[in-house]
């Protein structure tokens, strides 16, 4: 694929992927309320749905990740989207029952592990054509504005026509647009033959290993953090003193914020580096909670605390799959990502289910100390990193 072309197919791919991320991510933290108001499910019940439901996800990439180093990558990329979005109006149709709810939630996410962030840049690492990193930005840029999307159209049709309604609206545009948008995007950069040198073990399972698993911790305690912020914070702010609406505005600014960071790694990505931006992540993370932790002294200081935490998350997709590959080597890289992946998702999953058990035995001022303290972890670790794997690194 010429690089004057991948623009086009990294704007088809991201169409798609927000698509897939406003249904898997944001749809459920846009609905809760609705979900607390019309069904008698408490909110820890819920909320457990949301986080085995990105449980189940998490261990789904590996799998995944073989079927790519295998070549079934383009079978991936048709038939998850479909069925995400079979998934979401199963879940329409009678979600008032919990194990509809449930097992609704989880065949949404088990399938958008096959055809989200992780798993496609996997793909587009693999095919290892020119300037992936810049690749990979577009798509994640286009996909950052799936949260501005998700919450205030959600709520408009949910407070209109009913919440089943707005799953449903987003369950069809996934089956029409973002099926065969991700298609457009993405074949040309599936590996149908994958080369002997990248499948050179025919175990089922790879051992993981130190490297893998030092890796990977990071990666679980950014993806935890944000998460716990994500699924609480319309009832946080709520918390804090913030008007409703406010709120809502404030919770769908987490996409175009995200982009943000993304646009300073776009334009300084030959000045910064993937491993510093590790870092990046971490510090902004603890300065925006400290922005969060007084908003009730002033609403205005939550808009800081989302420029500064999203700006900082916005920048982890990008670089997850490049310092996998330069730390672990491309040879089986889908499965070894796969793994990765699983601790990233694993955060994801009890992100919300952790912020509920939090907040039901406090309040949310302890979900932004326990954010804050595993923050500080997560840099303890990259800097072992540091001395550890990265300093072997190529400069970029």
């Amino acid at each position: 694929m010429l690089i004057s072309s991948v623009p086009i197919a990294a704007i088809c791919t991201g169409i798609a992927v927000t698509l897939f991320y406003s249904a898997s991510y944001y749809l459920f933290p846009a609905l809760l309320n609705f979900w607390l108001d019309t069904l008698s499910i408490s909110k820890n019940n819920l909320t457990f749905a949301f986080s085995l439901s990105l449980f189940v996800q998490a261990f789904a990439f590996p799998f995944y990740g073989r079927l790519i180093d295998r070549g079934y990558g383009l079978i991936l990329i048709l038939i998850c989207p479909i069925m995400i979005g079979l998934s979401l109006l199963y879940l329409s149709y009678a979600a008032e029952l919990y194990i509809v709810f449930l097992s609704g939630w989880i065949s949404v996410n088990f399938f958008a592990a096959g055809c989200t962030y992780n798993m496609l840049f996997s793909i587009i690492t693999m095919a290892e054509k020119k300037d992936t990193k810049r690749t990979i930005i577009i798509i994640t840029l286009i996909a950052g504005f799936a949260s501005t999307i998700t919450f205030p159209i959600m709520t408009y049709f949910a407070s209109t026509h009913g919440w089943k309604f707005a799953i449903m609206i987003i369950g069809i545009s996934i089956i029409i647009i973002g099926t065969p948008m991700l298609y457009a995007g993405m074949k040309n950069y599936v590996i149908v033959k994958v080369p002997k040198k990248l499948q050179n073990n025919n175990k089922i399972l790879l051992r993981i290993d130190s490297k893998l698993l030092l890796l990977s911790l990071p990666f679980f305690l950014i993806a935890l953090n944000h998460q716990m912020l994500v699924s609480h914070i319309i009832p946080l702010l709520l918390e804090k003193g913030v008007e409703f609406k406010m709120a809502i505005i404030i919770a769908s600014l987490f996409g175009p914020f995200q982009v943000v960071g993304r646009l300073i790694i776009l334009f300084f990505r030959e000045k910064i580096s993937d491993t510093d931006s590790l870092f990046y992540i971490f510090y902004m993370t603890v300065i925006s909670l400290l922005f969060l932790y007084v908003t009730h002294i002033s609403p205005s200081l939550a808009f800081i605390f989302i420029l500064l935490e999203a700006s900082a998350y916005g920048v982890t997709s990008i670089i997850l799959p490049l310092i996998s590959k330069d730390v672990l080597g491309m040879s089986n890289f889908g499965q070894k990502f796969g793994y990765v992946s699983v601790f990233y998702a694993l955060g994801l999953s009890c992100g919300p289910w952790i912020g509920s058990l939090i907040w039901t035995n406090s309040n949310y001022d302890f979900v932004i100390i326990f954010i804050i303290l595993s923050s500080l972890i997560g840099l303890l670790i990259c800097y072992i990193l540091k001395y550890k794997y990265f300093k072997s690194l190529p400069k970029k």
